[in-house]
This record gives structure tokens, C-alpha cells and sequence, in this order.
């Protein structure tokens, strides 16, 4: 599967589907959710990178998930599908933790509102020479790592794969 690299910029990228304020009334309010809470100091900070699929129809992230009621450790600042980790101190992040700060459904069988027996992950890891890769595992478990690119494909499947140019992003 060929891929196509897109410069992160802050631009959206998708067509909008979510509104804001995008964090759902079962999200991330300001109270702990799915072992996170609110972020008081940053001494950890990277970034992944997140792209949802919808029938071959990106979909743009919105651009505060994860920043109603305070700063959680997983968010978002724009609607380009780059994810902000940062934390008081380095542990494993998951994309499940994002989708419940969130208050979106994720699960192999439906990813947010959108139901499909058929969902289909790849993760193209930052100079991984084999390129994108599928991922079988359980989707919750997905593990954010520092310029990861984590694709969902819903419904119908892909014929290119983006990946990002993350220039001076780290």
C-alpha cells in the first residue's frame, strides 16, 4: 500500500463531523476518566498523530478533545489528527484513554458512533523502514509513541495510507 506524506501544520484535515466543544458530557470533564486527570505540570510532552477513516472519507478530529474543564494528558489543539501527550511524568498512553477523555466509543468492532464488524488499524511508526503496518490486537490498547501514526479505517478499505512530514513537531 502506497503512502502519501502530508505536512502537519495545524491544518484540518477531514471533513468536520464531531462538533465542538468535542469532549462528550460521558468525556473528560475535568474529572479522572480511565486513569487520567487533569495535567498541573508538563515535564513529559510528545506528540502521535491520528486518522480516522470513514468509507474512505477522512475524518477531522476536533480540535479541544481532551480540554474541556482542564488539560488532560491526551488532546488535541487543532483538527489536523495530531495528539498532544503531555504529563507530569513519562508513562504508556493508550488511544482507549483518548476515546474515553474523549466520551467516544472505541472498540474492534465500532469506533465512535459508527458501528462495522470490518474496522482495520495500521501504525506506521516515525523511520520504521517496513512503512505502515497492520495492527490485530485489541484497538483500545493502541500505544501512543512519540510520532506514532495511528490510522482507522471504517468501512471501506484503503487504497493509499497518509503519512506525515512532522518537520519540527517532536
Amino acid at each position: 500500500m502506497s503512502a502519501t506524506k502530508i505536512v502537519l501544520d495545524g491544518s484540518t484535515l477531514g471533513v468536520s463531523t464531531w462538533a465542538e466543544p468535542s469532549d462528550t458530557l460521558t468525556g473528560g470533564r475535568g474529572q479522572p476518566i480511565d486513569g487520567l486527570s487533569c495535567v498541573t505540570t508538563v515535564n513529559f510532552h510528545k506528540h502521535a498523530h491520528l486518522s480516522i477513516f470513514k468509507d474512505g472519507v477522512q475524518l477531522a478530529l476536533p480540535q479541544a478533545v481532551g480540554r474541556s474543564g482542564c488539560n488532560y494528558p491526551l488532546h488535541t489543539h487543532d483538527s489536523s489528527g495530531e495528539i498532544h501527550i503531555e504529563a507530569e511524568a513519562e508513562q504508556r498512553f493508550t488511544l482507549g484513554q483518548f476515546f474515553s477523555v474523549w466520551g467516544r466509543t472505541l472498540t474492534n468492532a465500532q469506533v465512535a458512533e459508527f458501528p462495522d464488524p470490518s474496522i482495520v488499524v495500521y501504525i506506521n511508526d516515525s523511520g520504521d523502514p517496513e512503512g505502515p503496518r497492520l495492527y490485530t490486537g485489541d484497538i483500545r490498547e493502541v500505544e501512543f509513541a512519540s510520532r506514532r501514526e495511528i490510522t482507522i479505517q471504517i468501512g471501506t478499505p484503503l487504497t493509499e495510507l497518509q503519512t506525515y512530514d512532522w518537520g519540527t513537531i517532536q
